[in-house]
């Protein structure tokens, strides 16, 4: 969550929103992801900044994510999605330019036996 609020903060100009909201995911949001079965919560960081272009948006969960800020190397989202991955979650983003962006971390409550 930091760093995702941490990359929300320099993207959202003077008088904008970050919100960080948590809910209960519900069956269906469950079944529509094979790996995750059973309950699930889902953590949302959603911004009113810049929003992310597509050709950044389609890279960066990838090896070849990149940083459009001065001295940022793009790691940051592919750390979060490695982490998540490993607890058993899923990320997603929707952006659109101009109107900001909404990522949404789904993490089942408990951990496979």
């Amino acid at each position: 969550l930091y760093n995702l609020v941490n990359n929300a903060i320099p993207e959202t100009p003077a008088g904008g929103t970050i919100t960080i909201r948590t809910k209960r995911a519900t069956q269906a949001e469950c079944a529509q992801d094979g790996v995750l079965q059973g309950d699930a919560i889902i953590l949302e960081v959603q911004d009113t900044g810049k929003g992310i272009p597509e050709n950044v948006r389609q890279k960066l969960f990838t090896d070849q994510a990149i940083s459009t800020k001065p001295g940022g190397t793009g790691l940051g989202t592919r750390i979060v999605d490695g982490v998540i991955k490993r607890h058993n979650g899923r990320i997603e983003v929707q952006s659109e330019e101009g109107k900001g962006s909404l990522f949404s971390i789904q993490l089942p409550l408990r951990q496979p036996e």
